[in-house]
């Protein structure tokens, strides 16, 4: 009789239970994610965990991790989550407060090089303490693009699995964290949940559709970076501003959105990778909590030498997605259109300036 390997199943689950999870219909482990999703995020939104909407659906994936599977949330799915949360940032972000961010251009700069610094640093210990090589080092610690950074490591000859495990396990991380801080340290705001208006009109929600779909079709056929999240955002923005509209998003359509990014980014923690980087995790933990941490000094100092609100730059600062970022900073009284300068500014330079600065370097160090 063949012995059962006791591998086979994760942590806490029954005898067999993972082997007949990983033989089931891709149709079942949905159902098996969406359950287990729906009770945790509840129970987010019940004790209002900022960003409960997406925290929930990201944890319930990963809770899924120890576990072999065959399902992931497709790029078009992705994007249509990505959609929702531009079109979100649009109904909160007024023409005027976009108009006010050059008045925080140095306050950007500052804050945008600060956190790739300290990024660069914390891959520059891993690189010393022998932790990963220096590509998988780069590419996992620089924040903004986690797909995009993944295709260069692995263009680059990097280890694309233990890139994508260092990218996640920050976004993750980062995206938990601050949703604490915001939590415990932040004075809930106006969060945007979408209510019939007073005259009984449904009219912002037609153009929050309208605008949904254009920026679905222009991120299709412009391929910039974040642009399922961008076009729309800036779309809703001029739509808003040019033609006197409003634009409203129902809150079924905000919670699915983010339960697309959730999903996305908590079903790639899957066993193959977790084996690949288990001899490193501690390490690699470790790198993550110090870039959070100094993240969060570094934005302490700008609050300081500019005077913003110290929550307001923790956002900003945030070694996160924007996506993410953007959802727990409308929940509460943050300056969201300085949030999003900085973070929309470091995620540009991280995809279109640091890849070949990087690719330079390396070339120079004999490492490409």
């Amino acid at each position: 009789m063949a012995k059962r390997d006791p591998s086979s199943d994760g942590p806490g689950t029954p005898p067999g239970f993972a082997a007949r999870f990983a033989a089931s219909p891709p149709g079942l482990q949905w159902a098996a994610v969406l359950a287990v999703t729906v009770v945790v995020t509840a129970a987010f939104l019940h004790f209002e965990v900022p960003a409960g909407g997406l925290l929930g659906p990201m944890f319930a994936a990963a809770a899924f991790c120890g576990i072999e599977h065959r399902i992931r949330v497709s790029r078009g799915f992705f994007h249509a989550g990505q959609c929702a949360v531009g079109c979100l940032i649009a109904s909160t972000l007024p023409a005027e407060v976009l108009l006010a961010i050059p008045d925080y251009a140095t306050e950007v700069v500052v804050a945008s090089a600060l956190t790739l610094t300290v990024s660069l640093l914390i891959a520059k210990a891993l690189v010393v303490t022998g932790t990963v090589d220096v590509r998988a080092a780069v590419w996992g610690m620089l924040p903004g693009g986690a797909s995009a950074m993944i295709a260069i490591a692995d263009a680059s000859g990097a280890d694309a699995r233990l890139v994508a495990f260092m990218q996640y396990l920050r976004v993750a991380s980062v995206a938990a964290t601050a949703a604490m801080v915001a939590h415990y340290l932040s004075t809930p705001g106006a969060a945007p949940v979408p209510v019939a208006h007073a005259d009984g009109a449904y009219g912002p929600y037609a153009v929050g559709a309208g605008v949904y779909v254009l920026g679905l079709v222009a991120a299709r056929f412009l391929p910039i970076p974040a642009g399922a999240m961008l076009l729309p955002m800036l779309i809703g923005i001029a739509v808003q501003a040019v033609f006197g509209l409003h634009l409203a998003m129902p809150q079924a359509v905000l919670l699915a959105g983010y339960a697309l990014i959730g999903w996305s980014v908590g079903l790639r923690f899957e066993p193959r990778l977790l084996r690949a980087v288990l001899a490193r995790l501690p390490q690699l933990i470790a790198a993550t909590v110090a870039l959070i941490a100094l993240c969060g000094l570094v934005a302490v100092a700008v609050s300081l030498m500019f005077g913003l609100d110290p929550m307001t730059c923790y956002l900003a600062m945030s070694p996160g997605g924007i996506d993410t970022v953007a959802i727990i900073a409308t929940g509460i009284k943050a300056n969201l259109a300085f949030v999003l300068a900085v973070q929309a500014t470091r995620m540009l330079v991280t995809l279109l300036v640091m890849p070949p600065a990087a690719r330079a370097l390396l070339r120079r160090a004999g490492h490409l």
